[in-house]
């Protein structure tokens, strides 16, 4: 094979992205929906395990 040559290490980040700042910003933010999606998950299964009214019961 003819012409075959190493990458050199900026063609490999360029290749790859490298795991910089908007890899990090990006992973805050899906952790971030993640975590709020599943307060949402909890609190809407908390309210509908209590009777209409709220816990004590009744229109109180």
């Amino acid at each position: 094979m003819k012409n075959i040559q190493e990458l050199t290490q900026n063609e490999l980040l360029e290749i790859n992205g490298g795991d910089g700042f908007w890899y990090d910003v990006a992973y805050v933010i899906g952790a971030g929906a993640h975590a709020a999606a599943n307060a949402l998950v909890a609190a809407a299964d908390t309210i509908a395990s209590h009777p209409v009214g709220g816990p004590r019961g009744g229109y109180n």
